[in-house]
């Protein structure tokens, strides 16, 4: 579907909700969009819009629905107004577009290909219709999945054919087949560009690139001029920036993570993948289309994220710098905004939400704050690839691994003073400061280390003292730019928003012994950790250690996040009276379905999970430890991505 594409439930919902910081929620529905109104259409639901001005500049809406395709003046973008609908056979998909004051609308049940003349607007609404089957051509049009109009000339795709019928308007109610693009197989969507054809083969996989100077010999194997896959092989729909050196992509598929994706091609022998983005990572949002603007800003329409803008001059580096979430649900499967129509002459953007109803909303465009840099191993110099780039506490979308050059590109939608976590394993977390500025990319170098770089760790533990408390001890053999140390404390290693702060002690800059007595010990298992400061205010994060206080199972697994065909380092904690207790490991899909299970008890409570052996696909899951009666011991959620 051009313009088609969570319900993974309102289980998911709920379980994302009480993980803030890991899963990137965001503060508010709207950032930088500003509603103006909402019409519904009862009865109907909504596909693809697309938008009109007449001679005296009045705007109109151009909707797709199950009946056929209304016509709404939206010239007042508080009160819109319905002005007539255009029947064509009941259909799910319609897909619109305008050329010299005629709408041609496709759908995918029957018809033909349905002509209004929009020129009578505004004074009357009895808009002639033509219904146009091809009669004199190879093939008989009764349906279209979507259409492209570019230059005079229509792209329908899918569809009564596999591929593109290229049509020509010379004649608006009457086109003239010209030939049909069907080498590469069945073609979801496409875009045009002077003489290039951007194709999307969404059962293959793949887009292609067409050279379509003669638009009568399509076929010919020397125009083909470069295919290329998407991250998800599903691929969607395509659009062309500005300069025409990047595209843009979206995959569409239900079950997994879903990217808008850019590419290099000003190389078409050799085109390059650049980034990867998502609307909201933790919910796995999908993208169903994306739309580049002159400036090179993007609009998206992301099913139940609503409608987003993305700041895409920087094809490396797509920062999203706005949304406005027009549907209560969340995660994946296919509702809420289906098409963003951002070109009427008032700046207003149009989109059509499958189940809510017609939104006006009024966007603010505003540029970027970009975080750029290279990650390094403190010792060896060496570049360190696949490190997770990530906003500390921030509700933003975009978490970035560095590439195997070493460079990592992020950025946030406003100004100001941020923490910037970087995290791989073997490597200790390090946090930085940073100050963002608008349409200016800050350069940031990372070094990581296996040990704090201000320090040289001798040894740390934490233990219960004979009061009952937790203490902790640490020795340094020496310290160079030392600030000192904060400890922190949680009882919940899977919420970073239940991490306490909860005290701080000076660095002395010299080999040195150190305490810390935790005077307000909570019941149960406590982990605590150490976060040594540099002077330039890098901090390295040193891994939980765990004290227990009372009768209690826990688990330590790590990392989290884990990429899908990654290790998983596994701990389980046996509380004092319950050595002797065998329980079962056990990972979990949000519905409660068995993943994976394995038996443990004391002996073998440290082990390794192979996700690339299990193939455990993307998602939020459940980690259960399970007792005796099937009783549930301790739990968690893991992210695989």
């Amino acid at each position: 579907m051009k313009k088609i594409l969570y319900p993974i439930l309102c289980t998911l919902l709920t379980l994302l909700t009480q993980t803030t910081t890991l899963f990137a929620q965001y503060e508010t529905a709207a950032k930088n969009m500003a509603l103006m109104s909402k019409t519904t259409f009862s009865g109907n639901d909504l596909s693809d819009v697309w938008g009109y001005a007449d001679e005296l500049g009045n705007e109109y809406a151009l909707l797709g629905v199950d009946s056929g395709l209304y016509l709404v003046d939206v010239t007042n973008p508080s009160t819109p107004i319905k002005k007539k609908l255009f029947r064509t056979q009941i259909s799910i998909w319609h897909d619109v577009e305008v050329w010299n004051d005629f709408a041609y609308v496709v759908n995918e049940t029957g018809g033909g290909l349905m002509i209004i003349d929009l020129r009578p607007l505004p004074a009357s609404t009895n808009l002639p219709v033509t219904y146009f089957t091809n009669p004199l051509g190879t093939y008989n049009l009764q349906k279209g999945h979507t259409i492209n109009i570019t230059d005079g000339f229509a792209y329908i795709n899918g569809g009564s054919l596999s591929g593109i019928a290229i049509f020509n308007l010379s004649n608006p109610t009457n086109p003239v087949e010209i030939s049909k693009y069907t080498a590469k197989g069945y073609v979801h969507d496409c875009e045009v560009r002077g003489n290039k054809l951007y194709a999307a083969h969404i059962n293959n996989g793949y887009c292609t690139i067409v050279d379509i100077t003669n638009k009568a010999n399509v076929n010919n194997p020397s125009s083909l001029l470069a295919e290329f896959l998407t991250p998800r092989t599903f691929s969607h729909n395509i659009d062309i920036s500005a300069d025409g050196s990047h595209v843009f992509t979206t995959d569409e598929r239900s079950n997994t993570h879903n990217y808008i994706t850019s590419y290099n091609i000003t190389n078409l022998a050799n085109i390059q993948r650049k980034d990867s983005v998502q609307s909201n990572w933790g919910t796995r949002s999908v993208a169903h289309n994306v739309t580049i603007l002159p400036n090179d800003f993007m609009a998206a329409s992301n099913y139940k994220d609503g409608v987003t803008i993305w700041d895409a001059k920087r094809p490396h580096n797509i920062v999203q710098v706005g949304r406005y979430d027009t549907n209560p649900l969340a995660g994946l499967n296919f509702d809420g905004v289906w098409a963003v129509y951002p070109s009427l002459p008032s700046g207003n953007w149009l989109a059509s939400d499958i189940s809510e109803g017609l939104f006006v909303i009024k966007p603010t465009l505003k540029c970027a704050c970009y975080l750029e840099g290279t990650i390094t191993d403190a010792v060896t110099g060496n570049v360190v690839q696949d490190v997770l780039v990530s906003f500390v506490g921030l509700p933003q979308s975009k978490f970035d691994d560095s590439k195997a050059n070493g460079t990592y590109a992020t950025g946030y939608w406003d100004a100001g003073s941020y923490q910037v976590k970087y995290s791989k394993s073997p490597y200790l977390d390090v946090i930085k400061t940073v100050n963002l500025n608008t349409c200016v990319v800050t350069n940031l170098n990372v070094r990581m280390s296996t040990t704090p770089l201000g320090i040289e760790l001798a040894e740390q533990k934490v233990f219960v003292n004979e009061q009952n408390q937790a203490q902790l001890t640490w020795q340094t053999w020496n310290e160079t730019n030392n600030r000192g140390f904060e400890i922190q404390r949680t009882m919940s290693l899977e919420d970073d928003s239940k991490i306490e702060k909860i005290g701080f002690i000076e660095g002395k800059n010299q080999a040195a012994n150190y305490q810390f007595i935790d005077q307000k010990t909570p019941t149960g298992m406590v982990f605590y950790r150490l976060v040594q400061e540099d002077f330039d205010g890098t901090k390295s994060v040193l891994n939980w250690n765990k004290v227990e206080l009372g009768n209690a199972f826990s688990m330590i697994f790590y990392p989290n996040p884990s990429k899908m065909n990654g290790l998983i380092d596994v701990s389980i904690l046996f509380p004092s009276s319950q050595l002797n207790q065998t329980v079962a490991f056990v990972v979990a899909d949000v519905l409660g379905r068995k993943i994976y299970e394995v038996q443990k008890d004391k002996t073998n409570k440290n082990f390794q999970v192979n996700l690339h052996e299990l193939g455990i696909p993307s998602g939020l899951y459940m980690v259960k430890i399970i007792g005796s009666n099937n009783s549930l011991l301790a739990s968690q959620k893991l992210v695989i991505y």
